[in-house]
């Protein structure tokens, strides 16, 4: 890319090559066909020809990209949503949002533009009622996130770029006072039909209210799993759909009598894997932290719960755990208690800071899913956040902070063996520049490094990470009583 001096410091980015457009005939086509798709039941979505990865962004260039968006789960703040679209290209976008209203009735759809390089929000109450909703654009250089601000509670996710047949979560609980939602949204012209199966620490159960559910064509269904797996400590699920493919989020919400209230959304992993990396953990004083394992083989698997703190100075001992079949263990990462409970394996971590976790199954034929949930007293909220089983060299964020947020970070680790330059990108108000201090950020193997985000934390800002190599990159927000992390999307590979 072609760098130009910059006052202040760092320099302003011109974007390598320019964004693929379609002739005006070819978008007004493809147009028609987008609005017959949202308007006509009849008429089956855009299903993808094969099983895509939902984390993973189209290739910057493409003529079009959809994002699914699940929605959030009403009476949970779901009143307080918004969507964040981020244009990283250098023309404008048209995006096409498309709301499938809970309990049927007419799709509604609403059309943006998205200025070149910037950031667009839009609450998702004047979009239309609640339910899912498709965000279609006309260029692969849109990133959507939907943000949730609320009292008491903040998270911010990316939507998924793909439906798929099987969602998995790890980190759940039907706890007293904590309710367990599942959102799952069919975008499509024909029903679908899923099974859900939990995995607890008793066992694999699979109720009666869970087989079988049906999933009506353009709508969603929330799933209230606390009320049918009560009082569970752990409750890992596993979402299969026996007919068609839907997208699926999980919502948990602590109430008061749980000690920290608070609320958090995650998206779901769409297979198991032999490794997992969390970037960024915390540990410390009133900071619960854990990393929850479920093992949905029929045989007993053994892990590796491996930490590395940002701190050189500070060694931690990898711990090893046998998840058994069927079921899921929570790995808790320091304030390990002494003696140590043998039903509760913990990672012992003498400093206090930011620890990187890595998940690592010993046998590669017995995958796990790995998903990171913490939980901050005082009143400073919950968070979940789905590891990362894949690196890349670009992953991308619709919104670098939002509304009440006064902290943030990016945090890196490479899942190579060599060192790894990462630039991080701002985008914000029709210019792309490349921040001094975010330039050439050095990423050493084994290590997390937390690259601060406390200047960049106007509204409007999207931030793209470029690497030299496999790099995954996790964003971590916190001010007043909410705290939220999540994964970016993952750039396709070229």
């Amino acid at each position: 890319m072609a760098d130009a001096a910059r006052p202040g410091g760092g320099r302003r980015v011109t974007p390598a090559a320019p964004v693929r457009r379609l002739p005006l005939v070819g978008v007004l086509v493809l147009a028609g066909v987008l609005a017959a798709v949202a308007g006509d039941a009849d008429v089956a979505g855009p299903r993808p020809a094969r099983e895509a990865d939902p984390a993973t962004g189209p290739p910057s260039g493409s003529l079009t990209a959809a994002w699914y968006c699940p929605g959030g789960v009403p009476g949970a703040g779901a009143e307080a949503e918004s969507l964040r679209l981020a244009n990283l290209g250098d023309a404008d976008a048209r995006v096409a949002v498309t709301v499938h209203p809970d309990g049927g009735g007419a799709p509604v759809t609403t059309t943006l533009e998205v200025a070149a390089r910037a950031v667009t929000e839009a609450a998702r109450a004047d979009l239309g009622p609640p339910g899912g909703a498709v965000v279609e654009a006309f260029t692969g250089d849109v990133v959507v996130e939907s943000a949730l601000v609320a009292e008491g509670a903040v998270t911010v996710e990316p939507c998924a770029t793909a439906p798929a047949t099987t969602w998995y979560f790890a980190a759940g609980t039907t706890a007293r006072g904590v309710g367990q939602h599942l959102v799952l949204y069919n975008p499509f012209g024909s029903d679908a039909k899923v099974d859900v199966r939990l995995y607890t620490e008793a066992g694999v159960t699979e109720p009666d209210r869970l087989r079988s559910i049906d999933v009506p064509r353009r709508s969603r269904v929330v799933v209230p799993v606390h009320e049918i797996e009560r009082r569970a400590q752990r409750t890992a699920v596993r979402v299969h759909a026996t007919l068609g493919q839907v997208v699926a989020e999980q919502t948990l919400t602590y109430g008061a009598d749980t000690g920290t209230p608070g609320l958090a959304r995650s998206a779901g992993a769409v297979a198991p894997a032999g490794r997992w990396h969390v970037p960024h953990a915390t540990v410390g004083p009133g900071v619960t932290t854990v990393v929850a394992v479920a093992n949905p083989n029929d045989v007993d698997a053994d892990v590796d719960v491996v930490a590395v703190a940002a701190d050189p100075d500070t060694l931690i001992d990898p711990l090893s755990v046998t998840v058994p079949a069927g079921r899921v263990t929570w790995v808790r990462i320091g304030g390990c208690p002494e003696p140590p409970a043998p039903d509760a394996p913990c990672v012992p971590v003498a400093a206090d800071g930011v620890v990187a976790l890595d998940v690592v199954a010993a046998a590669a034929d017995l995958p796990v899913v790995a998903e990171h949930l913490a939980r901050f007293g005082g009143g400073r909220g919950v968070l979940t956040s789905r590891a990362g089983s894949a690196g890349g060299r670009e992953w991308r964020f619709a919104a670098a902070a939002v509304a009440g947020v006064s902290r943030g970070s990016l945090t890196l680790v490479t899942t190579g063996t060599a060192p790894v330059s990462a630039d991080v990108v701002v985008v914000r108000g029709g210019e792309v520049t490349e921040p001094e201090r975010l330039a050439g950020v050095e990423v050493v193997p084994g290590r997390p490094t937390v690259v601060p985000l406390d200047d960049l934390l106007a509204r409007g800002t999207a931030l793209v990470v470029r690497a030299t190599g496999d790099v995954v990159a996790q964003r971590t927000l916190g001010g007043g009583a909410e705290v939220t992390a999540s994964l970016g999307v993952r750039g396709a590979r070229r």
